[in-house]
């Protein structure tokens, strides 16, 4: 079947002219289904070409009711994070470059159990599948890192690189900074680890909670023994996570004056490098096994939180961050006093005389003021976004996460 068809130029966008070749395509392969048994293959190059976000996944909806109607085979090649984000996980071949060599791999063969394939497929949007195209991904908990980690990287690699160094910030290195919105990590490692899990089994008789108890323990071991996972395939580009540690309140014991009572109280936790603390995060079993099991993906882990680690990093940092609170918080009281005490603290010490703080507490009481209702964290990345500078200290685990996600060799600066 041939259809002949005019286009005026002045009429129709490069768009719509490359939809109206498509159908042409298409109707030529509706006549053939039944005539031959060879194979039907479309190959569409850039099919985002020229098409506003929402005609992308309609023209890739059609494209696939067409591909099952008439027994069609397509295949398309793209840079669009919303096709890419409209594609179901199983149907798409991820092709990354690394070092001169080429790596092709289909995510379907990559062992994502059912869990991680769903959620994914869920998750998935049109900013969050730029994980797909990169050279590279940092995956975060919240909004505040993913605002704050691309700047801080730009100043550690600014500070400490050679002079034949030509990567200066994350997106030089083609470095992708991807928001989890929480502790989601363990899903998309999944692509990139190179490794499934063989999970045991349900024995006879065993009772449900006692199985769900068994199959939690073993997905949380440090290392798996052969007949414990198989390799498989993997996204060949790195991978690491940053994640709260967490710590867990501790217990004090307070006696009543009045009476000789005794009560207990839970008191927040306010680790420090000196004395780090056991966090609760539940994911944190995941730093040993990406460190035992795979050499393409770290899980590194704060003290506390992003913003206490960042307050309690130097006194450069706590200052500049109470500023910020200083300007924001609304009420006079015993709360903007302390604070106020702390930075006129901070300021005497720069101008040389001795003040005594304690950093912990500081760094919580700023922690505090971050996560409340007429700031939040959101709103704080903003801000200090905008006061960050090359003297501000960064945290050693996202130095870690630096030097993992391009490469030991890459850079030889220490720890500051």
């Amino acid at each position: 079947m041939v259809v002949h068809f005019s286009v005026d130029k002045y009429k129709n966008s490069l768009g719509y002219n490359n939809l109206i070749y498509i159908a042409t395509i298409l109707a030529e392969f509706e006549g053939l289904k039944d005539k031959y048994t060879t194979p039907r293959i479309l190959l569409i190059e850039e099919l985002e070409a020229h098409l506003h976000p929402q005609l992308q996944i309609k023209l890739l909806k059609y494209l696939d009711k067409q591909a099952a109607d008439y027994d069609i085979q397509v295949i398309i090649t793209t840079h669009s994070t919303i096709l890419a984000a409209a594609t179901p996980i199983n149907q798409i071949i991820s092709f990354n470059e690394s070092k001169n060599d080429l790596s092709i791999v289909s995510l379907k063969e990559c062992g994502l159990d059912k869990t991680a394939e769903d959620f994914i497929n869920r998750w998935l949007d049109a900013t969050k599948s730029a994980l797909l195209f990169s050279k590279g991904n940092i995956l975060v908990e919240g909004i505040a890192e993913a605002i704050l980690i691309p700047k801080l990287t730009g100043i550690y690699l600014k500070k400490h690189a050679e002079k034949h160094h030509t990567i200066m910030s994350l997106e030089d290195g083609g470095i992708a900074v991807v928001n989890m919105n929480g502790i989601y990590f363990q899903y998309f490692m999944q692509l990139y680890n190179g490794y499934s899990l063989l999970s045991p089994e349900k024995n006879e008789g065993e009772t449900k909670q006692n199985y769900k108890e068994r199959l939690s323990e073993f997905l949380k071991k440090g290392s798996f023994n052969d007949g414990e996972y198989k390799k498989c395939k993997a996204i060949s580009t790195r991978c690491v996570a940053l994640t709260d540690n967490d710590p867990a309140p501790r217990i004090e014991t307070h006696i009543d004056s009045s009476n000789g009572k005794q009560s207990e109280i839970k008191v927040e936790s306010k680790p420090t490098k000196e004395n780090p603390l056991v966090g609760q995060n539940p994911q944190l079993y995941f730093c040993t096994q990406m460190q035992n099991m795979t050499n393409n993906c770290r899980v590194f882990v704060n003290l506390k939180t992003f913003e206490y680690d960042l307050a309690l990093e130097s006194h450069y940092n706590s200052k500049i961050m109470l500023s910020i609170i200083l300007d924001k918080i609304p009420t006079d009281g015993p709360i903007k006093k302390k604070l106020e005490d702390y930075y006129k603290t901070l300021t005497d010490e720069e101008g040389g005389i001795a003040g005594q703080i304690d950093d912990a507490q500081m760094a919580l009481d700023i922690l505090h003021q971050i996560d409340s209702a007429y700031l939040g964290k959101g709103l704080f990345a903003q801000l200090l976004y905008t006061h960050i500078n090359d003297d501000f200290g960064i945290p050693k685990y996202i130095i870690d996460a630096i030097h993992f996600i391009f490469g030991f060799d890459l850079l030889e600066a220490k720890h500051d």
